[in-house]
């Protein structure tokens, strides 16, 4: 099937989980067969951020990435959200959803394509519903930004919210007139679907749980920024394996404690209701029993510290070399003792550090494909006439003339032209990425070196095979030249 997502994010223009699932779900589709194809706005992005998120974001080859920029910056994604028309990105929007698609997949569209974007191609239409921006101009039911949403005073809310300005076609029909558009929304959890349809949306909604990529298929870049584990499971650094259990220990006692003192109060308060006699009773069988659950208790504390104490002798028997990793998986578990001590990572022997390194040059030559600069006359050959002292002043003049009168353009996506001028900020991000392909380059042949690889490259199909056979070549084990033996001459 031929599959069009439209989300306002998309990697690495992405602010949050919504872009991240539209990438996972487009890649899964793509490694299925599908031609899938994306469209999402820069705009809105550079609205929230100055620079795109770090990270390698491969996409499938079935998978084609329109990147739709107005040239008005944030404008457009403003009047997007106020008025729910697309007005200056609609003509590009609609250009590509009229194409013969199969299915088009709505996802986050208030700042880019609106309610309006809903009618735009003749397909089968689906609707993610990431949040409750249908039916809440703050898409959370966070109402005056202080407590949940159960009365709708929509108006008074956004201005007294601050961050969002009321929203003029929430007072229209037109939410109602592009829903018809819709075949049917999706709702990630049951209590989403249930709000919508009390909110008086009339379109079928599906509950459809978010997916989970199985183990060893995630597609996320591996450098992506690390989270780690959840606060709670990670203990101050101050704090020791001895000091955490005797901590532990005194909590527990106080527990244990705490708890025989509320049931002995409890068989005195109803003393008088069971006799005595039978209180009594209860009351010695409560003290055995707790005397019993302490004794277990405190066993169990001298157990673990007698653990570290024999890590300790074993230490300095000269046996254990990390008795500090040891003694935090023991007494906090492995996965926090990992946080704790992370291992070293091995270094990759260099035909995978070769591999990764031609993959992520095909990477920064995509990047590359989106800008064109127009190269600047080349410098006059008469320098050389002026002397040492004119040579000096013409070049510098030269120098920052070019600098003054550098252009670089970026291609239309439609007509695959050079035609958009690029801003301060996309020239940077263009000067990044030749830097990153010197850098790779630098690296390459600092490997090949390594790998006593030649100089000399030969092409696929020519005598002598292909540069990977070279360097599969040069990484077999050499043997040491034997000397010449003699020539035996018979009779």
């Amino acid at each position: 099937m031929r599959i069009c997502m439209l989300t306002t994010f998309y990697p690495p223009y992405h602010t949050g989980g919504c872009g991240i699932h539209v990438y996972q779900l487009s890649n899964l589709l793509a490694q299925q067969g599908h031609q899938v194809e994306v469209i999402h706005c820069l705009d809105s992005y550079f609205t929230k951020r100055e620079v795109k998120q770090r990270g390698r974001y491969e996409k499938h080859t079935n998978l084609k990435v329109h990147r739709i920029e107005s040239g008005v910056g944030r404008i457009a994604p403003a009047l997007t959200y106020l008025t729910g028309y697309p007005l200056l990105v609609g003509k590009k929007i609609k250009r590509i959803l009229e194409k013969d698609f199969d299915v088009i997949h709505y996802h986050n569209i208030s700042l880019f394509g609106g309610l309006v974007a809903l009618g735009f191609g003749d397909a089968v239409k689906l609707f993610t519903l990431h949040t409750y921006w249908l039916i809440c101009p703050t898409h959370y039911l966070w109402k005056f930004n202080r407590e949940i949403c159960q009365h709708k005073e929509c108006l008074k809310c956004t201005v007294f919210y601050g961050k969002v300005p009321p929203q003029f076609w929430r007072y229209s029909n037109l939410l109602d007139k592009m829903l018809k558009n819709v075949n049917a929304l999706i709702a990630p959890s049951a209590f989403l679907r249930d709000k919508h349809l009390e909110g008086g949306i009339k379109t079928p909604i599906e509950w459809i749980s978010n997916f989970v990529l199985p183990p060893g298929e995630n597609n996320m870049p591996e450098d992506r920024p690390q989270y780690g584990l959840p606060f709670e499971q990670l203990p101050a650094r101050d704090i020791t394996p001895e000091s955490f259990i005797n901590e532990q220990t005194r909590i527990g006692r106080q527990q244990i404690d705490n708890k025989y003192k509320l049931m002995w109060n409890e068989i005195n308060r109803s003393a008088r209701f069971t006799g005595r006699q039978k209180a009594s009773n209860m009351q010695r069988q409560l003290i055995a029993k707790g005397k019993q659950e302490m004794l277990q208790f405190n066993q169990r504390a001298q157990q673990q510290l007698a653990q570290l104490r024999n890590i300790d002798q074993l230490t300095q028997q000269g046996m254990i070399n990390n008795p500090d990793e040891i003694k935090a998986r023991m007494t906090f578990g492995a996965d926090v003792a990992k946080s704790m001590y992370p291992t070293p990572e091995k270094e990759k022997p260099p035909m995978q550090q070769f591999a990764d390194l031609d993959t992520y040059s095909h990477r920064i030559s995509d990047e590359l494909e989106w800008f064109k600069e127009d190269k600047p006359s080349k410098f006059p050959g008469y320098a050389k006439l002026l002397g040492p002292t004119g040579a000096g002043v013409l070049i510098k003049h030269y120098v920052e003339t070019t600098r003054a009168k550098r252009t670089v353009r970026i291609m239309y996506p439609d007509t695959e032209d050079y035609t958009i001028k690029a801003t301060p900020e996309q020239i940077a991000e263009y000067d990044m990425w030749r830097q990153e392909g010197r850098d790779v380059a630098a690296r390459k042949k600092e490997l090949t070196g390594q790998l006593g690889v030649g100089r000399r490259r030969v092409q696929p199909g020519t005598k002598g095979g292909t540069f990977g056979d070279k360097i599969a070549e040069s990484v077999r084990p050499r043997q040491a030249p034997t000397a010449a033996k003699p020539k035996v001459i018979r009779k």
